[in-house]
């Protein structure tokens, strides 16, 4: 994001952001090139690399929520008076 907003990449904030993601961009830097327009950079390998952790950590999520015990009822409990009862 720094990059496409036209960020100084020489300061200490975009330095640690970069060092820090280069981590996670390392499997898909070889995807796709950069491309500059107006001044701006936009790295389509980063993107990819957005979509794919970001569907990871959905199917994580369904996964444990699948495996997870649930808390809430799942049915409901109909207790009849006996003013229901004379009703029928």
């Amino acid at each position: 994001m720094l990059l496409l907003f036209g960020a100084n990449a020489q300061t200490g904030f975009a330095q640690w952001i970069n060092q820090v993601s280069g981590y996670f961009m390392a499997p898909f830097n070889a995807l796709f090139g950069t491309q500059s327009i107006n001044g701006s950079t936009v790295e389509w390998s980063a993107l990819v690399a957005i979509l794919v952790y970001a569907l990871v950590a959905y199917l994580i999520v369904r996964v444990i929520d699948a495996l997870a015990p649930s808390y809430r009822s799942d049915t409901v409990e109909r207790v009849e008076t006996d003013e229901d009862l004379r009703r029928r």
